[in-house]
């Protein structure tokens, strides 16, 4: 019965985030409701970044950030771009997804230079392309992180799957 009231919080959840994305008047305000949609599950505790290929397709370009660490995360590096293979955002680009990392600490897929200020790589993840499943080259990555090692589930894959499925609509 638990296991179904959880599942029934994230169709609620992906029912009311399709109608706000879906909606969205251009590419950067449904990046935006994304990142709402993922703070309005997951609670202000987790911090989001999405991020997407370069017009060179040389880089990464981070489009939002928001969340938790967003007030600390370096002008700096959210300026600066993400070389092409690096970063979870390269191994998604070469990769399918989602990733869940319940340790990023212990995640080699996690070895770069974080955003954060304090440069602290310890908790949860849950990333994804947005794009559609038939697409070879995805719109853009999602990745959203929290501070607690362990704080994300298969419930929340899941739910990310279907969040990035609406993010490529």
């Amino acid at each position: 019965a638990a296991r179904n009231v959880i599942a029934d919080r994230y169709l609620l959840s992906l029912w009311s985030d399709a109608a706000a994305i879906l909606s969205a008047r251009n590419e950067h305000d449904c990046y935006d409701r994304i990142a709402e949609a993922c703070l309005n599950l997951w609670g202000n505790d987790a911090t989001i970044y999405i991020g997407k290929v370069a017009d060179e397709k040389k880089h990464f370009e981070m489009v939002a950030v928001a969340g938790h660490q967003s007030s600390h995360i370096k002008k700096e590096l959210f300026t600066k771009h993400i070389p092409i293979n690096k970063g979870i955002f390269g191994y998604l680009r070469k990769n399918e997804g989602p990733l869940l990392s319940y340790s990023t600490a212990k995640d080699e897929r996690f070895r770069y230079h974080s955003m954060r200020e304090d440069g602290e790589k310890e908790g949860s993840a849950l990333a994804m392309k947005i794009s559609d499943p038939s697409d070879k080259n995805p719109i853009a990555f999602l990745s959203v992180e929290h501070e607690r090692e362990n704080y994300f589930d298969t419930d929340d894959a899941r739910y990310i799957i279907g969040l990035s499925r609406l993010g490529y609509e």
